[in-house]
């Protein structure tokens, strides 16, 4: 029961508006990008996890639920806490480079002292970046 009203608040904190439709690889154009790139980051503020159809578009496909929640709180730290810019993420979804730009900016947010998300980015480097799933 609780499991249900927990996602029932997730979904009703979810950004309003539709989903940017994911395109097939190579075949997503600026806009689509910077739209889809504006709702993961209104999801990441709102700190609730994107629709499942984008997911793996950001690394959070994964079955481990724990890593999924570290890798969150990576891109968390990433555009909320170190600002390293949305338009860097919309430039790397267009030459398919997303996972080289994840594990850059999880490096800065690992050696990071003003990110609460520090520690998430510490996680998954341990891990050597494996388990993330990537739809790229």
């Amino acid at each position: 029961e609780r499991l249900e009203i927990v996602w029932e608040a997730q979904l009703a904190a979810a950004p309003e508006g539709p989903v940017p439709n994911v395109a097939p690889r190579g075949g997503l154009d600026r806009q689509q990008a910077t739209a889809m790139v504006k709702h993961f980051a209104d999801c990441l503020f709102k700190d609730v996890f994107p629709p499942d159809d984008v997911l793996g578009v950001f690394g959070l496909a994964g079955e481990d639920d724990r890593h999924n929640a570290a890798i969150f709180g990576v891109w968390q730290g990433a555009l909320l806490h170190l600002d390293l810019g949305e338009n860097a993420l919309v430039e790397a979804m267009l030459e398919g480079r997303v996972e080289d730009l994840f594990q850059n900016w999880c490096r800065q947010v690992a050696q990071s002292t003003i990110s609460p998300r520090a520690y998430y980015a510490q996680q998954v480097i341990e891990r050597g970046f494996a388990a993330i799933d990537w739809d790229n």
